[in-house]
């Protein structure tokens, strides 16, 4: 079951979905400004902290998110953190089908885009 929806309400960012495959819907929430903290459900109703992931230093998140990114079947967290003027870093980590994760892979871009673009 892949569910992906993120929420953001009076500042809390979490992004709910199926990290592990047993049907109950786990979560990813910003615990801090640069640290993630994804949680699997329990049948009882509880969770249970399966990973800590973290952005650089000064990146603060302002948006996390799930999706299955690679194709895999398995649920990874993205994350977005503002950079100066139009630049903003998005982070990655690819989700391993049991509710951890690979490390983190960060890139920058802007929007819109710098220099030419054409359309082919």
């Amino acid at each position: 079951m892949a569910i992906a929806a993120p929420l953001s309400a009076a500042g809390l960012l979490v992004a709910f979905g199926d990290f592990d495959h047993d049907g109950l819907v786990d979560v990813a929430e910003v615990t801090s400004p640069r640290t993630i903290t994804v949680s699997l459900a329990n049948p009882d109703g509880s969770y249970s902290v399966s990973a800590i992931l973290s952005a650089p230093k000064n990146q603060q998140i302002t948006y996390v998110d799930v999706v299955d990114r690679d194709g895999d079947g398995d649920l990874d967290v993205y994350a977005n953190s503002p950079a100066s003027g139009t630049w903003t870093y998005t982070h990655l980590w690819l989700g391993n089908g049991d509710g951890t994760f690979s490390s983190r892979a960060t890139d920058k871009w802007s929007w819109p885009p710098k220099g030419n673009i054409g359309f082919f």
